[in-house]
């Protein structure tokens, strides 16, 4: 018989426990995501993390997204974050934008944040907007992703005001 990589082994119990595991099977991906020394695994185990929908995964991702020093991990964490539909996930998006060190990083959790829908997202749009300012920093992305999500509500609001969806 062959034997697989372990990685490749790794790989696919991740995603049969991502996929049948529940509740009991979010603290091991919860430890391949924080101490997998693989990228692609630990990556992989942090997109399960946040196909799971399981709000209190959402502490954990915010803690990865903050110490990790490799990028990769802190935009799959902020995937992760994204596809998790809590209010605490946009708060974190949120605290995320605020205090990351990278960037690029904090425009891609306000895009993040953006890609939402509810006053949550407004008021944490609004919030990154004002901060950004008062830093000095450019504004000039977040004042259109702010535009353009604001048009996005109108738009669906005067949808089903009209009766314009389509059925």
């Amino acid at each position: 018989p062959t034997t697989m990589p372990r990685w490749s082994a790794v790989l696919a119990a991740l995603t049969l426990l991502a996929r049948y595991g529940g509740k009991q099977a979010t603290p091991v991906i919860l430890n391949v995501a924080a101490n997998e020394p693989d990228i692609k695994l630990r990556t992989r185990a942090i997109s399960a993390l946040g196909s799971s929908d399981d709000e209190s995964v959402v502490a954990t991702l915010r803690n990865l997204a903050l110490n990790s020093p490799d990028n990769d991990i802190v935009e799959a964490v902020l995937y992760a974050i994204g596809q998790n539909p809590s209010p605490r996930a946009i708060t974190v998006l949120g605290e995320i934008a605020t205090s990351a060190k990278s960037t690029n990083i904090r425009r891609v959790a306000i895009s993040s944040i953006s890609q939402r829908t509810g006053e949550p997202a407004v008021d944490q749009l609004l919030k990154q907007s004002g901060l950004l300012k008062q830093r000095g920093e450019n504004v000039g992305i977040l004042d259109v992703r702010i535009r353009e999500f604001l048009a996005g509500l109108h738009l669906r609001f005067l949808t089903r005001q009209f009766g314009w969806e389509s059925t």
